[in-house]
């Protein structure tokens, strides 16, 4: 951890991953909430929220139990994510290893905890999505992601350089938009 924490190279690689995150979400209209970029701790946070949620209850009995947890302990809240919310997601998922693919030679090693996110929302999907709806999901979120980043190259560029130098959130967006190549997602 500490060999990849002083890493160039690694931290080059993890800032980018970041910023494909980042520009995919903001070129299709989703907010960025916060962003971390470090060897420690990676992530963008974005503002996306479910089209629904049910409340499920896991009592089965009407009547109270005097041993049995309060309400709230059994109750449990299932977001649902709508197809479309759902091809967002995808996208802005597959957004981080496509940024390393363009970037570092073809090579891309981040992304499978986005793909494990990714595919832990695609089971909260309504209506649900059979296995080969899901792939496809997830293949067109990395050509959706692939052409944006391919379309949005300086803004990637200019990005990136942001977050290295761990500007802000309105800086970060401005250096997106000072770039001569931004052309937001028609979806």
């Amino acid at each position: 951890l500490l060999r990849r924490a002083t890493s160039e190279e690694f931290r080059e690689r993890l800032v980018r991953h970041e910023a494909g995150h980042f520009l995919v979400a903001y070129l299709m209209g989703v907010a960025v909430d916060t962003y971390r970029a470090n060897a420690i701790s990676n992530a963008v946070s974005l503002s996306i929220r479910p089209a629904s949620s049910t409340l499920l209850s896991s009592s089965a009995s009407k009547q109270p139990d005097r041993d049995a947890p309060t309400s709230a302990a059994r109750e449990l809240r299932i977001d649902r994510y709508s197809h479309e919310q759902l091809d967002v997601l995808a996208a802005v998922s597959m957004a981080g290893v496509v940024s390393e693919l363009l970037c570092c030679a073809g090579s891309g090693r981040g992304g499978y905890a986005d793909l494990m996110q990714l595919q832990s929302l695609m089971q909260r999907a309504d209506p649900p999505l059979e296995s080969r709806e899901v792939q496809q999901k997830v293949r067109w979120g990395a050509v959706r992601a692939y052409t944006l980043l391919q379309q949005n190259r300086n803004a990637l560029d200019a990005l990136t350089a942001a977050m290295f130098r761990r500007d802000d959130i309105p800086a970060c967006i401005a250096a997106i938009e000072a770039a001569d190549d931004v052309l937001p997602d028609d979806y």
